[in-house]
């Protein structure tokens, strides 16, 4: 089984929200006895908690102000599809971090984006495949630790601060491509 959490991001237009976009996260391989885990109300509230934070359902105060918010938390089986197929969802983790002598817990992501057909030709660029991005999401910070690396062919890992990066086999979406 699987969670899928979407995002709404919204960005001030005068006095008006305007809808930008929104990123797709997932926490992969629940076995069915730990979904009481994930499906409950303490960890929806920790999820709000680390994504909510920009939002406040009031007008914009200033231009270009920019505000997120969850529009949904479902849990899906693992065949169904996480999101839209040109969106390319995050991996997220729940992970126990040891800070000021405690555990607490924080939101880990991670995805690899494969090379899009609109990416340059130029030589120098021929090698690579994609790149990876990879950040951890706290109350006050939604890029904490973020990493990007490209990706050139035959890799077979990638050692991006703590993580191992292995899997780069996802193709890239072609809207000209019959489906």
């Amino acid at each position: 089984m699987k969670i899928c959490i979407h995002t709404q991001d919204l960005e001030a237009r005068g006095d008006r929200w305007k809808h930008v976009g929104g990123d797709t996260y997932v926490i992969r391989d629940i076995h069915k006895s730990q979904i009481d885990k994930y499906d409950n109300v303490y960890f929806k509230e920790f999820l709000e908690n680390h994504f909510n934070t920009s939002y406040t359902g009031l007008p914009p105060t200033k231009e270009y102000e920019m505000q997120s918010y969850i529009c949904d938390i479902r849990i899906i089986k693992d065949n169904e599809e996480e999101c839209d197929p040109w969106k390319v969802p995050y991996t997220l983790e729940v992970r126990d971090i040891i800070s000021d002598g405690g555990l607490k817990k924080e939101l880990f992501c991670y995805r690899f984006c494969p090379r899009e057909y609109y990416w340059s030709n130029d030589e120098q660029y021929a090698d690579i495949i994609g790149y990876v991005e990879q950040n951890y999401i706290t109350p006050t910070n939604h890029l904490k630790e973020y990493a990007k690396e490209y990706i050139k062919k035959n890799t077979e890992y990638l050692v991006l601060k703590d993580f191992i990066h292995r899997d780069f086999s996802r193709k890239a979406y072609n809207p000209y491509e019959a489906s």
